[in-house]
């Protein structure tokens, strides 16, 4: 009101002046009427500052929570803690705030759901025996136990190989290889000279005893280097019946098995120790099984052991472990 008299005061009152103050005043007090009427009654001044203040202490309690209260950290690194969100500096994951993060740097937290589709099991921390089931994968071998090796006690050329083949079975006493030795042959013709100069000689004649004891000397030699050579008391008593020498000697199996190895061929000269057979007693193997430097704290002595072979689909072996190599293959 104080406005509209100040605009009349202003304004010369007269014919068409006068209605275009009307029409000003009209709108005016039109104007007036619909702002009281649209917007509310103001409060007074009390309320208003009371209300004014605890929006401002609200928003400034969200500000201060923003800024320094709440903190930003990662999942997958809780050591990380920021201020703010963002991506972790380390894997460049999502920030979650602290709240949502486990309380312990090694805690694990997931819904049920979840652990259910892992697979997730808990049980009590209790101490007890540890057991482990270690698969390793081998191969069966001749136990080193029950290997005889037949070797050339003369050197000699190797006239004949009664087993030419690996894999034959033999016996105790089988033919294994003829050999041809001269120096064998001049000791089969001492054993047959001692003889000869033993069967004049007559007890009863004067000085016999001495002489008789010399030769029994060396017919006892004689024999002892042909046994020292490889042949068989069946073989000595075989010459002296037979009268005269021979240039080939037959060398038999010592021990009965497979053989695995044969290491010459007919006609080769052999030395004395040259290996020509490799005969194995399969009837007990050896079942070799590898095994990486992380399974070894799982193995020792005296374990059962169960395992397959291909060979034998559907039957199961039993073992115990009899020995563990202090060492480890350097290849692998």
């Amino acid at each position: 009101m104080r406005n509209i008299l100040t605009i009349l005061k202003m304004i010369r009152i007269t014919g068409m002046s006068l209605i275009i103050v009307a029409l000003v005043a009209g709108a005016l007090l039109t104007g007036y009427a619909v702002r009281g009427w649209v917007a509310p009654p103001s409060p007074p001044d009390d309320a208003h500052a009371e209300h004014a203040e605890a929006d401002h202490d609200h928003d400034h309690a969200e500000h201060a929570e923003a800024d320094g209260n709440e903190l930003w950290t990662c999942s997958m690194h809780p050591q990380v803690q920021l201020p703010e969100p963002g991506l972790c500096p380390i894997c460049n994951m999502d920030l979650i705030p602290l709240d949502d993060a486990p309380t312990e740097p090694r805690t694990f937290t997931t819904s049920p759901e979840a652990a259910a589709l892992m697979g997730i099991r808990v049980r009590p921390v209790e101490r007890r025996t540890v057991h482990a089931e270690v698969r390793l994968s081998g191969r069966v071998t001749s136990d080193e136990r029950r290997i005889a090796r037949i070797s050339a006690w003369v050197p000699g050329r190797i006239e004949r190989l009664f087993v030419d083949f690996t894999g034959t079975e033999v016996r105790r006493g089988d033919p294994m290889v003829e050999l041809y030795s001269p120096e064998l042959y001049s000791a089969q013709t001492e054993l047959l000279r001692a003889l000869e100069s033993r069967g004049p000689l007559r007890p009863d004649e004067p000085g016999q005893d001495l002489l008789r004891s010399t030769t029994d000397l060396m017919v006892g030699a004689a024999r002892e280097r042909l046994r020292l050579w490889g042949l068989t008391e069946d073989q000595i008593r075989e010459i002296e019946e037979r009268g005269h020498a021979t240039d080939t000697l037959t060398i038999t199996a010592p021990a009965g098995g497979t053989v695995i190895r044969r290491h010459v061929e007919e006609g080769e000269y052999v030395r004395t120790g040259a290996p020509i057979y490799s005969i194995a007693d399969l009837s007990h193997v050896w079942a070799m099984f590898d095994a990486y430097e992380s399974d070894l704290p799982w193995l020792r002595c005296g374990q059962e052991v169960e395992f397959t072979a291909r060979s034998y689909p559907g039957e199961t072996f039993r073992g115990r472990v009899s020995f563990v190599s202090p060492t480890v293959t350097d290849r692998t």
